[in-house]
């Protein structure tokens, strides 16, 4: 009896205190296989969900990859400009399409006061054009008007320059006293020119100083480059129709009124170079040519220049 009361006093529920320990310890046991298995399915799912992000990262990498070229922005900052531009897009159109849809505005209406328009418009072109053609044919006929009169105002004056001055006034002279204390144009020769048997001969003869004193016009010198005496064929035998083509321009310049604002002649020198047999040949040449070209001074006792001054 002493035995079984001393095992009883080191019981408890009926067990022994290793078999407590050991109960405790199987205990543990089994909470640790729970726990090792909790955290083996978590560190499945964590498994699965960190592959899941990583899948989802590199999708989302070759998105923005192959679109970057695409929307040709980068930063967020982009991203809202964007949007603010947009938004004020929208707000544009819609502003458009407020006034569009406006009570007041009637497009037939506006259209048919645009072909008005259009038509007066139309209208008043087409009466610019004949105010234009009738203003240029005004202009024509101003233009004709005083282009005759022009002429007449020269013709007059071409008169009048022969009533004061004669049938032919030298193109070049000076002014002398004459009888009876008036005064008379002694001209300025032009050319000496020298009829032989077989050619004329014309030597340069230096300008005259001056100008024509009632005709305002340039000095001698100026006039006889601009009339084209450098152009002359001097010191060279010429055939009558060669003299003639050579100096026809000039007396026409003359006559014509381009020298004065009258018709006038230039005057020249003559020698009879002829031999004695030829005189036929030197009356021919000076009364048929020469004299229908310029006045004539014959010269009887200066001698022929032997050539043409620089």
């Amino acid at each position: 009896m002493t035995v079984d009361n001393a095992y009883r006093r080191g019981t408890l529920l009926g067990l022994t205190i290793a078999e407590i320990f050991v109960l405790l310890i199987f205990l543990i046991l089994l909470a640790l296989l729970g726990l090792a298995s909790h955290w083996e399915e978590k560190e499945k799912e964590y498994t699965a969900a960190r592959e899941a992000s990583h899948a989802r990262e590199r999708r989302d990498k070759k998105v923005l990859s192959e679109w970057r070229e695409i929307i040709k922005f980068h930063t967020p900052k982009e991203i809202r400009t964007l949007h603010a531009t947009n938004a004020a897009l929208e707000q544009q159109i819609d502003r458009y399409n407020d006034w569009i849809s406006r009570e007041h505005f009637d497009g037939e209406a506006e259209l048919e006061k645009l072909i008005e328009e259009n038509q007066e418009l139309r209208a008043q072109r087409e009466q610019l054009e004949r105010d234009k053609k009738r203003l240029s044919e005004r202009r024509d006929e101003l233009h004709e008007q005083a282009e005759t009169a022009r002429e007449n105002a020269l013709q007059a004056r071409r008169e009048l320059g022969i009533l004061k001055k004669g049938e032919n006034p030298p193109c070049w002279y000076r002014t002398v006293a004459a009888d009876a204390g008036k005064t008379r144009e002694k001209p300025y020769y032009a050319f000496d020119i020298a009829v032989y048997d077989d050619a004329i001969v014309v030597r340069r003869r230096e300008p005259p100083p001056g100008r024509a004193e009632d005709d305002d016009g340039p000095l001698y010198i100026d006039e006889a480059r601009s009339i084209g005496f450098d152009e002359v064929a001097y010191d060279a035998r010429l055939t009558n129709a060669e003299l003639e083509q050579e100096m026809r321009r000039i007396h026409d310049l003359g006559k014509a009124g381009n020298v004065r604002t009258y018709p006038c002649i230039f005057w020249v020198r003559v020698w009879d170079k002829t031999s004695a047999s030829a005189k036929a040949r030197w009356k021919q040449a000076h009364d048929d040519i020469l004299e229908s070209l310029f006045g004539t001074y014959n010269v009887k006792d200066d001698p022929w220049p032997s050539k043409s001054p620089p």
